[in-house]
C-alpha cells in the first residue's frame, strides 16, 4: 500500500517503524531507547505506545512483516490450484534458502548477536508462516 492510500494511524506507525529500523541500524537495538524513538519519529510518546506497547514490539514488528514478505510468495503457490504438490514443495523450500542478505538489515541491529528470546520469537514466526503452506494438499 501506498503512503498517500494509508490512513493517518497507519503512516504515524510507518514512521515510528521506519525511525526505529533506522536508529536500531545504526545504534543497535539494545542502545535504542524508546525516548529516541519517539524523538525520532516526532511524535508523542502516547502515541507511540497508542501503536507499541513496548520496545520490543516495534522489532517483531518489524521482524513480522519481513518474514510476510519471504513467505508471501510460497503461500500463493500453496494455495494454488493449478500447481502440482511437487512444485509446491520445491517453491515453499526455495523460499527457505532466499537471498540472507534480504534481512540482513535486523542482523546489523544486535551488535553482540541475537539475544535467544528473539531467536525463539523468530523461529515461531518462521514456523507459524511455514507449515501452513506445506500442510495443502
Amino acid at each position: 500500500m501506498s503512503i498517500s492510500k494509508m490512513s493517518k494511524s497507519e503512516r504515524t506507525k510507518q514512521t515510528i517503524i521506519d525511525s526505529a529500523m533506522t536508529l536500531f541500524s545504526s545504534k543497535g537495538y539494545e542502545a535504542t531507547s524508546v525516548d529516541e524513538l519517539v524523538a525520532k519519529s516526532g511524535i508523542a510518546k502516547g502515541t507511540y505506545y497508542y501503536h507499541f506497547k513496548q520496545k520490543e514490539d516495534v522489532l517483531m514488528y518489524i521482524v513480522k512483516s519481513d518474514f510476510d514478505k519471504y513467505f508471501d510468495m510460497s503461500e500463493k503457490m500453496a494455495y494454488d490450484d493449478g500447481i502440482n504438490g511437487q512444485t509446491k514443495f520445491e517453491g515453499i523450500m526455495a523460499s527457505l534458502f532466499r537471498n540472507p542478505e534480504d534481512s540482513a538489515h535486523i542482523e546489523t541491529y544486535f551488535e553482540q548477536g541475537i539475544p535467544t528470546h528473539y531467536v525463539t520469537a523468530i523461529d515461531k514466526i518462521r514456523f507459524d508462516r511455514l507449515v501452513p503452506p506445506m500442510m495443502v494438499g
